[in-house]
């Protein structure tokens, strides 16, 4: 009989552990799922459409640079594009590809358009 007493103890204590461990994760999520909405809702593809400057020469079939700046400060991504385009240069942002920006240098209108207003640059074409 405490054989059976013993098996039975333990496998109580098993099951409040799972229970707690189960209420443990479950208020994990519930405090984590906000943060990372957040963090979601603020990814790569919000910068499509936005203006950035080239900090490492781009060339075709060759990744350089780009930087760009969001609520959070400025950040620096890797950028391709179908032609050369050189540090200091404005680009438009066309679209993300495997962590990768494809890029379009601006036009002089453009970067007159830019300068007049400090709204952000659409490109509304592509």
């Amino acid at each position: 009989m405490s054989d059976m007493t013993l098996y039975l103890n333990v496998l109580a204590i098993s099951i409040a552990g799972l229970t707690v461990l189960i209420l443990m994760i479950n208020a994990a999520i519930l405090l984590l799922r906000p943060i990372a909405r957040r963090h979601a809702a603020k990814t790569d593809l919000d910068q499509v459409g936005q203006k950035a400057t080239v900090v490492k020469s781009i060339r075709p079939g060759r990744p350089g640079q780009i930087r760009y700046r969001t609520e959070e400060g400025y950040h620096q991504a890797d950028a391709e594009a179908d032609n050369l385009i050189r540090n200091g240069r404005p680009v438009l942002i066309l679209s993300v590809a495997q962590n990768r920006f494809r890029v379009r240098p601006l036009t002089e209108e453009e970067q007159a358009a830019a300068r007049r207003s400090d709204a952000p640059v659409r490109d509304d074409t592509v």
